[in-house]
């Protein structure tokens, strides 16, 4: 939550939101905005709301039952060569849009037009038995939930649903945005100078960056 952005400031504020856990049909903003008070903190115009995707995932109802997956052949080729569940492959199938190959434990795939492991499907932090997709339509539920917000608090507010990636051949995980709504997410330096006065031809930055 929270980042507040004045146009001549040079820093943000973040603020850990606790929710409780949260599951399918329940009323995600709801529950957001019950944390927000119960931490007693004010949503203002022009903070942005950054919200988990397995939350969103969760009140959409995008968990898949893996024992209710039929592996293809393809799948089961897959899942043998990465050490993975067939099961589990078939959801990445059915979810990405290119598989590009892969390493142990994890598939290189095209999803929404982002490169992810596991086109977004995750068993973390989904039920035992299931695993979690990335949410429906991130864009619009993003903007969804800016207007509903709006109605509640009228407050402007930007809307972030994030998760986090692996890099190849890199350890750790880097977060994503792949929601967004409420505000321009990237600065275009596309016209500007570098240091030197040469053109600068290929840097887009995210400039919700701490």
């Amino acid at each position: 939550m929270g980042s507040k952005l004045e146009e001549n400031e040079k820093h943000m504020q973040l603020f850990r939101v606790r929710t409780k856990l949260i599951k399918t049909e329940d009323d995600l903003l709801n529950i957001i905005l019950e944390a927000l008070n119960k931490q007693r903190l004010k949503i203002d115009d022009g903070d942005v709301l950054a919200i988990a995707s397995k939350a969103v995932v969760s009140v959409q109802n995008r968990l898949k039952k893996l024992s209710s997956v039929k592996p293809s052949e393809r799948a089961k080729k897959l899942a043998k060569r990465y050490d993975l569940a067939s099961s589990f492959v078939e959801i990445v199938l059915q979810e990405a849009e290119v598989v590009y190959g892969g390493v142990s434990k994890a598939l290189l795939t095209l999803k929404n037009g982002i490169l992810t492991a596991n086109a977004g499907v995750d068993q973390k932090n989904a039920p035992e038995g299931y695993a979690a997709l990335w949410p429906r339509n991130p864009h619009k539920t993003a903007e969804k939930i800016r207007k509903e917000l709006f109605e509640r608090t009228s407050k402007h507010v930007g809307i972030l649903i994030i998760d986090s990636r692996v890099t190849p051949l890199r350890m750790g995980t880097t977060g994503i945005a792949i929601g967004v709504a409420g505000f321009e997410p990237v600065r275009d330096y596309r016209t500007e100078k570098d240091l030197y006065g040469k053109s600068i031809s290929i840097t887009r930055q995210a400039w919700l960056t701490t």
